[in-house]
C-alpha cells in the first residue's frame, strides 16, 4: 500500500495542450505525487504553464532539470529518442505519451537501454483503463458470449482544416508519418488490449498519403491471443471520410461492441435482443479518471521498486502494427 504521506517527485518534458488539460490534473490528483520542473524548448512556455499550474520549477532545456523518480515525456514522437536516452541515462523512470517510438526498430532499443540501466518504462495509452475498454476484455476473456468469430475496429472521421503552422502532425519528421502513427496507435492498442493479443499478422493493407502524411490505412489480418486462438480482423484509420467509429466484435452467441469515446457504453446484441452496459462515469471525469489510472499505475509500481516491465506496458505490439502496415505496400496510394 503506498503510503500518501510519501514524497514522489516527477519531472515534465512538454508543456503543450494536452499536458495542460490532462496530465498535470491527473499528477496533482494523486496526494503522494509531487510535481517538481517542467521543460519546453519554446521560451517562455515552461514558466507560463509553471505559474498557471503551481509548479515549483521550469526549464528550457532538460540538461539543465535536476533529478526525480520519474518524467513524463510529451514530446512528439519524432524527436523523442534524444530525450529519452538522456532520461534514461539519468536513471529517471520515463512515461511517455504515445505513441511511444517512430517505429519497432527504435521501440525495442529503447525498451533494451531501460532494462540495462534498471529503470522502469511506461507508454500512454490511457484507453487501456477506459470503463467500455476494460467491461469488453472481461465479457470476452470469459467467453460470455462463447468464442470470437472476428473483430472490426474503426476510427474514421472526415479532416477539416488543414495548413496551420504550428500543426506538428502535418510534419512527417515530428509525427512519425501522419494519422496512423498519432491516433491509430491509440486504436490498434485498445484492439489488442480488449482481446488479449500476444501477436498478429497481417493478410493486406492500403493506406493513402499526400506529402508523406498517411491519411488512411486499411488493414486486415489475424490476432494471435495469449490463448493462442486466431481472431480475423479488419482495420480502418481514416482521415478522409465519415463513417463507423468504435469496435465491434462477433461471438459464436452475440455480439458486443463499444464507440471510442471515453464514456462509451457496452452494447450487446444476442438473440435479436440490444442489451446496454452504460458508463457510470460523465465524458470528463471518464477522460480524467482514464490518464490518472495509468500515471497512477505506473508511478505506484516505481514507489514499489518494481523496475520490471513487460513489452505490452510500453505497446511494443501497437508499434510492430504500425511498422507493419507502414511498410506493407499492398494497395498503397500516393499523391
Amino acid at each position: 500500500m503506498i503510503q500518501s504521506n510519501s514524497c514522489f517527485r516527477v519531472g515534465v518534458v512538454g508543456a503543450g495542450q494536452i499536458v495542460k488539460d490532462f496530465h498535470l490534473a491527473s499528477l496533482h490528483a494523486i496526494p503522494w505525487v509531487r510535481i517538481d520542473w517542467i521543460c519546453d524548448i519554446v521560451p517562455g512556455r515552461a514558466a507560463e504553464v509553471a505559474a498557471a499550474h503551481g509548479i515549483p520549477r521550469y526549464y528550457a532545456s532538460i540538461e539543465s532539470c535536476p533529478m526525480v523518480d520519474m518524467v513524463v515525456i510529451t514530446t512528439p514522437v519524432g524527436v523523442r529518442k534524444a530525450v529519452l536516452d538522456f532520461a534514461l541515462d539519468r536513471g529517471w523512470n520515463a512515461f511517455c505519451e504515445k505513441p511511444f517510438a517512430r517505429n519497432a526498430t527504435e521501440h525495442r532499443e529503447m525498451i533494451d537501454s531501460a532494462r540495462h540501466r534498471g529503470v522502469r518504462l511506461g507508454a500512454g495509452y490511457m484507453r487501456r483503463q477506459y470503463h467500455s475498454t476494460r467491461t469488453l476484455e472481461l465479457l470476452l476473456r470469459n467467453e460470455w458470449l462463447g468464442p470470437i468469430q472476428r473483430l472490426i475496429a474503426a476510427d474514421c472521421d472526415r479532416i477539416r482544416k488543414t495548413g496551420r503552422a504550428e500543426w506538428y502532425m502535418a510534419n512527417p519528421a515530428l509525427s512519425g508519418g501522419g494519422f496512423l502513427q498519432e491516433m491509430g496507435s491509440h486504436l490498434t492498442d485498445q484492439m489488442f488490449t480488449i482481446v488479449r493479443a500476444k501477436n498478429f499478422s497481417l493478410t493486406g493493407c492500403a493506406q493513402v498519403k499526400l506529402h508523406e502524411i498517411d491519411y488512411r490505412t486499411a488493414a486486415t489480418g489475424f490476432i494471435i491471443t495469449k490463448t493462442d486462438a486466431s481472431i480475423p480482423f479488419s482495420f480502418l484509420l481514416s482521415r478522409l471520410e465519415q463513417m463507423y467509429t468504435g469496435i465491434w466484435v462477433e461471438c459464436e452467441r452475440g455480439s458486443v461492441a463499444i464507440e471510442l469515446s471515453p464514456e462509451s457504453d457496452v452494447v450487446i446484441s444476442q438473440d435479436g435482443e440490444r442489451f446496454v452496459l452504460p458508463c457510470p462515469f460523465t465524458p470528463i471525469d471518464a477522460v480524467t479518471r482514464a490518464y490518472r489510472e495509468e500515471i497512477e499505475l505506473f508511478a505506484g509500481a516505481i514507489q514499489r521498486n518494481e523496475t520490471d516491465f513487460t513489452d505490452a506496458d510500453t505497446g511494443l505490439l501497437a508499434s510492430s502494427f504500425i511498422d507493419e502496415c507502414s511498410q506493407t505496400h499492398i494497395g498503397m496510394v500516393t499523391i
